[in-house]
This record gives structure tokens, sequence and C-alpha cells, in this order.
């Protein structure tokens, strides 16, 4: 960058030639150092874009990579959710077909009981009445004997 000549003329003014002559080079090293450095820092910055877009090609393959992965894990885990279903319905339809066979158990026990019931009510009553033939028998067989 050149030094402006208003600020040129002001610096041979207040410093004399020697000093000026020596304050302009200093200046127009600094700024020919910025430059070198600007283009450095460009040039680091460029690697760095090169270097991260190398990884970034590898990155996104391996990204890639684990949303295969994942899109796997989520079919696999979509059956296993329907084969979740599927069980839990069959399940249920066995646990109502095991609520209807112990209806069916508890009714045929009732209805054994009942017949039990009546069997023993159908023994007492012959029994009564097998008890009440013998006795009558006896008594007949006792009024004939002297």
């Amino acid at each position: 960058m050149a030094i402006p000549a208003k600020l040129s003329r002001r610096l041979y003014e207040i410093l004399g030639d020697d000093a000026a002559h020596d304050m302009g080079d200093w200046m127009q090293r600094v700024d020919a150092q910025r430059a070198e450095l600007r283009d450095l820092n460009e040039s680091n910055f460029a690697r760095v874009d090169a270097r991260l877009g190398e990884h970034s090609v590898v990155l996104q393959a391996a990204l890639a990579r684990y949303d295969e992965r994942f899109d796997v894990l989520e079919a696999a885990i979509g059956r296993h959710d329907s084969r979740f279903s599927e069980m839990q319905a069959d399940l249920k339809g066995q646990a109502a077909l095991m609520a209807d066979l112990r209806r069916d158990v508890e009714t045929g026990f009732a209805r054994l009981e009942t017949r039990i019931e009546q069997r023993t009510a159908d023994i007492m009553k012959w029994s009564f009445l097998f008890w009440i033939g013998s006795v009558a028998t006896l008594v007949g067989a006792l009024r004939f004997l002297p």
C-alpha cells in the first residue's frame, strides 16, 4: 500500500528526511508483511478446506453407512413390532379360549354336582324303601312265628 502524499509530506515536515523515509519504508514493509500474511492465511484456509472436503466425503460415506444400518434396524424393529402384535392377538384369543374352557368346566362341575345330588337322593330313597321293605318282611315273619 502506497503512503498517501499528504501523509508523506506531513511525515517529512515533522520527522525530517531520514526518519520520514525510514518510517515510510517501515510502513511499506508492514503492509507487505500483512499482504503476505493474508496470502498465507488464505492458502492455509484453502488447505484446511481441502482436508475438510476430503474428510467430509469420508464422513458422508460413514454417515450413509450408518443411515443404512439404522434403516435395517428400523425394519427389524417394525417386523418385531408386528410379530409382537400378532402374539398379543394370539394371547388374547387364547385368554378368551381359556375363559370359555373355564366356564365350560365350571358348568360341567355344576351339572356333575347336580347329578351327584340327584343320585344321592335316589340312593337315600331306595335305601329307605329297602329298609321299610325289610322291616315289614321281618315284622310279618315274626307274626307267624309262635
